[in-house]
């Protein structure tokens, strides 16, 4: 009786022990993935563009914590504008997707309640930009936008060293 109990303390104590690093890797691959989702919209968005032969914007809506991403197509040929977005003339393409409910706890920044806007033109170059992308744990990832190729790179933040690496 005694050795059952003694092992069944030890099961526990391991099982106590292994918690928070699983936890840890759990909640920094969910903050990869919210990364790897934002890179791939871009990606998205680029395609369109270069099928569509007009330009298509990635627009990122709200607060850090309660982001609404959304794909917008040019109606006019002047490029994606707030003002055209709000007039109806640049339109939504698809879903917009509730990163919030997507990827609880993760926040993206910058974001503004206007938008923040990426565009990517039909030649296949975009804007260039930089979104951070934050996890609940201190996990810290960024979608890099290159704006001459038009190439998405997502790069996490080493705490240590405080630099960049590319996440490949």
């Amino acid at each position: 009786m005694v050795e059952c109990l003694v092992v069944v303390v030890l099961i526990g104590l391991i099982g106590a022990a292994t918690v928070p690093p699983v936890a840890t890797a759990l909640e920094r691959s969910r903050t990869l993935a919210a990364a790897r989702f934002l890179q791939s919209r871009m990606m998205l968005a680029r395609a369109q563009a270069v099928s569509r032969g007009t330009v298509v914007a990635v627009r990122l809506t709200g607060q850090p914590g309660d982001t609404t991403l959304s794909t917008v197509v040019d109606g006019n040929r002047n490029g994606v504008l707030q003002a055209d977005i709000t007039s109806g003339v640049d339109v939504p393409a698809g879903t917009p997707a509730a990163l919030a409910a997507l990827f609880r706890g993760i926040s993206f920044s910058p974001v503004s309640a206007s938008g923040t806007v990426l565009s990517f033109s039909p030649l296949g170059t975009s804007s260039s930009g930089t979104i951070t992308v934050d996890g609940r744990d201190g996990a810290r990832f960024a979608v890099r936008l290159l704006g001459a190729t038009g190439r998405a790179r997502v790069l996490r933040y080493d705490w240590v060293d405080g630099s960049w690496s590319e996440v490949l």
